[in-house]
């Protein structure tokens, strides 16, 4: 939660997601201007880019940042070779939930093991995400979205915040986040 978060958890979040893909865009981004020729990127965000759980205040707003990053690339680089493809994966089954590196301390370790188990039994492969992402290039999409509740949480906030919200409340209390 928020309010017992550890504020020293927000600029490793912020570190690792953000100005992760900032370096690399950065790095790597003249040389493809450069090399001419069709070249494509594509910046991994979240489903919570899209719209946040709760709990994961830090995680969601570093995750749409990148979306709003990529966003405003393809509309800088407009005119070159360069395209892009925002991935928003949705549950997947890694083992970042029970990281403890990657979730802030203040999250209890039955709460961390709890995370894990729900994305283990809900989650879809990393295999599943990487062909995804290698469709979604071939077909020069804007967007991919990959894994279980990505497609779900897009099209549902185009339809109603509300509805979203409280679809996202429920969710959260089902597994214990709230």
């Amino acid at each position: 939660m928020f309010l017992e978060s550890d504020l020293a958890h927000w600029p490793r979040i912020i570190n690792i997601n953000l100005m992760g893909v900032v370096y690399g865009c950065r790095y790597f981004l003249p040389d493809m201007v450069a090399a001419g020729g069709a070249r494509h990127v594509l910046n991994v965000a979240s489903t919570a880019g899209i719209y946040p759980a709760p709990s994961m205040a830090a995680y969601s707003a570093s995750k749409h940042a990148i979306n709003v990053l990529t966003e405003a690339l393809k509309m800088e680089l407009v005119d070159s070779d360069v395209s892009f493809t925002t991935v928003f994966p949705g549950i997947i089954n890694t083992p970042l939930a029970a990281n403890n590196s990657a979730v802030s301390p203040s999250v209890p370790e039955a709460q961390r093991a709890k995370n894990q188990a729900y994305y283990q039994a809900n989650g879809c492969a990393p295999e599943i995400v990487a062909q995804d992402m290698v469709r979604a290039v071939q077909r020069g999409s804007d967007i991919c979205l990959t894994g279980p509740g990505a497609a779900l949480v897009y099209h549902v906030k185009r339809l109603s915040l509300g509805l979203l919200r409280r679809l996202m409340i429920s969710k959260a209390k089902q597994i214990g986040y709230l």
